[in-house]
Parts: C-alpha cells; structure tokens; sequence
C-alpha cells in the first residue's frame, strides 16, 4: 500500500542517518 511504502522509505532515510556513525 501507499502508506506502507512511504513509511519504510522514511525508515530507510532514519536508518542511514542513524548508521552515519
């Protein structure tokens, strides 16, 4: 669905800001 997609693009983008380290 549309809302599942936009969420797991926007736990990918957490996911690399969060992985910078």
């Amino acid at each position: 669905s549309m809302s599942d997609d936009l969420a797991k693009t926007i736990q990918d983008k957490l996911r690399e800001r969060y992985t910078e380290e």
